[in-house]
């Protein structure tokens, strides 16, 4: 039997600092019987420092030079404190003092994408550390790997390329890569915030990989949010289409294009704890082995609804609608005479919707009842409907379609949603 194949990918929080990196290196070497891949994000939070990536947008921002000295020190730091080798350490420092001769050189190209640098020195960063560790290590430029035209991944030229990291994984060396960064049209580009997943994804689809590990700060996906939730808990498995669902509604472990690239191959993605790799975390299957609820999110956003009774049998009155909004559209809520959808990053400027009839906004929470089979499930919905009439909340609106792996629905914003969520989840979770 050969070695299994597996393409592991690394949070910012997983390479923060002395005690991170450090982590990292045990699991890699936790794989030494595994072909390798390891795609790494920016250098993330600590107690003491913020994230690179969004240091690196504010330098671009305000032409703060001070900004760059300190991510200078930041990473030189990292090196002395986890190196050792003399020459690896030396090595290291190079690369990075080389890296920010770069961003020095960009800061006032309006053009160059700075943010894709915090990943060029976590990479080195990690490179250097692994190779002073005695371990095999090989590195490959994301951008002579991850394509992309149009903004989208161009996948065959991504399978093509990544012949490059299978030779350099026939050859027993652990292969190590940025995330967040693509080739498009011979010029390096950033993906969108939470890309590094999506490089992984792209990676191990691209060379076949037997599963795809994403290692964070937490324990996997939970049940609901700790913060409101006391008792919520683990998943053990999802389904594709279950994660999806939870990905679009707060749960943001979860990047949420990660499992379009899988879906003709089936590869599942594993979501583990860097620091806590023992604990199983959770898996994601293109069908769950359970059925029912498997997790309830909420999110506050904004629902706006048009009432125009002339829209019935008016055609092309939604599509005139919807050409008009510039806000991302969540939830969609479609029944003569009224139309509406829920956002979540406000209502833009641009949004004007006053032509098309009479306009109402509300605040809402839009709660998420997550699980495959649900809408086949009236004690779901019954169990919903005691909740709110416990609580004495009403419902702004609701939706649920029979391809769709959840149950949605939107109260005012008010101050016992908590108190709700919590009695949802002992009702259908526990």
């Amino acid at each position: 039997m050969g070695k299994k194949t597996l393409v592991i990918k690394f949070g910012g929080t997983s390479v923060a600092d002395k005690s991170a990196l450090l982590n990292v290196v045990k699991i890699v070497k936790s794989h030494k019987d595994c072909k390798l891949c390891v795609v790494l994000s920016a250098i993330g939070n600590t107690a003491k420092y913020g994230k690179v990536t969004d240091a690196l947008i504010d330098m671009r921002n305000s032409g703060d030079k001070k900004i760059l000295h300190e991510l200078r020190m930041r990473h030189l730091g990292i090196i002395d404190e986890c190196i050792k080798g003399k020459k690896c350490r030396e090595d290291a420092k190079s690369e990075i003092k080389r890296i920010i001769g770069e961003i020095d050189g960009c800061i006032e190209v309006p053009v160059c994408p700075l943010e894709c640098f915090g990943e060029r020195m976590s990479v080195q960063v990690m490179y250097y550390l692994l190779k002073d560790k005695g371990i095999d290590v090989s590195y490959v430029d994301a951008c002579d790997v991850v394509h992309f035209i149009n903004g989208n991944p161009y996948f065959q030229k991504i399978i093509d390329s990544s012949e490059l990291i299978k030779r350099k994984m026939k050859a027993d060396s652990v292969v190590i890569t940025e995330g967040f960064i693509a080739n498009e049209m011979g010029k390096m580009t950033c993906m969108n915030r939470g890309g590094s997943d999506q490089t992984a994804t792209l990676i191990g689809e691209a060379i076949g990989a037997d599963e795809v590990i994403i290692y964070s700060d937490r324990d996997g996906i939970l049940t609901a949010d700790p913060r409101v939730v006391k008792d919520a808990r683990t998943v053990d498995e999802i389904s594709y289409s279950e994660a999806e669902e939870m990905a679009g509604h707060g749960v943001k472990i979860i990047y949420p294009k990660i499992l379009e690239p899988l879906k003709g191959s089936s590869i599942p993605v594993v979501i583990k704890n860097t620091f806590r790799p023992e604990h199983k975390g959770t898996r994601i299957v293109p069908l769950a082995k359970n059925k029912g609820v498997k997790c309830i999110t909420m999110v506050e956003q904004q629902h706006i609804s048009i009432h125009n009774s002339s829209m019935i049998g008016t055609e092309g009155f939604l599509a005139k609608v919807f050409a008009n909004i510039e806000s991302d559209v969540d939830v969609v809520i479609s029944g003569n005479p009224i139309i509406g959808y829920t956002t979540s990053g406000g209502v833009k400027h641009g949004d004007d919707l006053s032509e098309f009839g009479d306009i109402r906004q509300q605040s809402v929470h839009t709660i998420a009842i997550v699980g495959e089979d649900v809408e086949n499930n009236p004690n779901v919905l019954s169990k919903i409907s005691k909740c709110l009439a416990d609580v004495n909340l009403e419902i702004e609106f609701i939706s649920h379609d029979r391809q769709s792996a959840a149950i949605y629905f939107g109260i005012k914003e008010n101050d016992r949603t908590d108190v709700l969520l919590n009695m949802l989840h002992k009702a259908l979770i526990e």
